[in-house]
């Protein structure tokens, strides 16, 4: 910087590294989880975006620091999870003509946002989905171990964070890897070991 003999931080270094780094410094509890959604579109650059991300987060950290932060993505964006707990969008939403759960793979859903509102009109994405996410039950929307490959990574991570702490035991127990699906059920390469 300008009479500092500093260059000018970077956009991700501004936005990302150095906000983490901050975190992290903070206390030696804290854990960082940086989250994107990887809509259809983006996901041929799916390594380049993570890269980025990854390289930002690790720019400013200390090697014991980098192990405390993870960058995962939801796939193709949040409500594409809510169409697996389809009991949780007729709850919030009150639908007149109740969703079954997607069949498929939820991650796999083009546009579920779009989807949402061509079954209900006057779906708000903060209203409602605050109204869903309450309703939603994480247990049911994993319990598929063929479907929900990139949120399983992101929850299995959570999982052996919290692990790392005596008290916490229970958190990484086989009871919520069954629960869960963390161990056979399928996860993203790329950011299994984000």
């Amino acid at each position: 910087m300008v009479g500092q003999k500093r260059r000018i931080p970077s956009k991700d270094e501004e936005w990302i590294s150095i906000p983490c780094r901050s975190y992290l410094r903070k206390d030696s509890c804290n854990y960082l989880l940086l989250v994107d959604d990887l809509e259809h579109d983006r996901r041929p650059q799916a390594v380049d975006v993570f890269r980025r991300y990854r390289d930002a987060v690790d720019a400013l950290l200390d090697p014991d620091e980098k192990s405390r932060a993870a960058v995962h993505f939801l796939v193709n964006m949040l409500e594409a999870y809510y169409f697996a707990d389809a009991k949780a969008v007729n709850k919030a939403l009150e639908l007149s003509e109740p969703l079954q759960d997607h069949d498929g793979d939820v991650e796999e859903i083009r546009n579920p946002k779009g989807k949402l509102k061509r079954i209900c009109q006057h779906f708000n994405e903060k209203e409602d989905g605050r109204k869903i996410l309450e309703e939603l039950d994480l247990e049911h929307v994993l319990s598929r171990p063929d479907t929900c490959a990139w949120l399983r990574a992101c929850v299995s991570w959570i999982a052996d964070a919290l692990s790392a702490y005596p008290d916490a035991e229970v958190y990484r127990s086989l009871e919520l890897a069954r629960r869960y699906c963390l161990d056979e059920g399928k996860t993203s390469e790329l950011t299994s070991d984000p």
